[in-house]
Formats: C-alpha cells, structure tokens, sequence
C-alpha cells in the first residue's frame, strides 16, 4: 500500500510522469519518517521472496529519486528545482 503513495507522488508507474516540487518533497519527507522502519520490516520477513519484492519496490523508490535528480530544470513536464535536488 505505501508503494501506491510512492507511485503516486514521483510518478513511478504512470505513463505520464508530470511531476512538480511539491509531490517530490511529499515523498521525501514520507521517505524519511518511514524509510528505517520499512529497512527493518524488510530485514525481518522470514520468506524470500516477499523480502526481495519489498527490497525491489524500495530500490524503485530511490532509482525514480535519482532521476528525478538528474532531471532539467528547464524541462516543464519533468523537472526538479534546485531546492529539491538538494534535498534528494
């Protein structure tokens, strides 16, 4: 379920990934109240194979981040502020 918000907020699985400073530093302050726990309950899972899933969809997370980062500032559809980049 906290995947969909991450989804959501960086434009992860949409087909249009119109994105703007706000929703990136949404998902970023999300990142960082729940990151370590979401680390742990990884670490925890008995069974493999969740563990992996849960481990891809949080490496998903901070890939889209990178991008994001890398992005043009000057680019209107997808960009990140200088702020944000920061951030990131």
């Amino acid at each position: 379920m906290i995947q969909q918000v991450f989804s959501a907020l960086l434009g992860i699985q949409q087909s249009d990934k119109n994105v703007n400073d706000n929703t990136i530093e949404a998902a970023i302050k999300l990142m960082t109240k729940i990151g370590y726990s979401m680390e742990g309950r990884i670490a925890e899972l008995k069974d493999p194979e969740k563990s992996k899933k849960m481990q891809d969809q949080f490496n998903g997370i901070f890939a889209r981040l990178t991008e994001l980062k890398n992005f043009d500032e000057k680019d209107e559809k997808n960009r990140a502020s200088p702020r944000i980049k920061i951030l990131i």
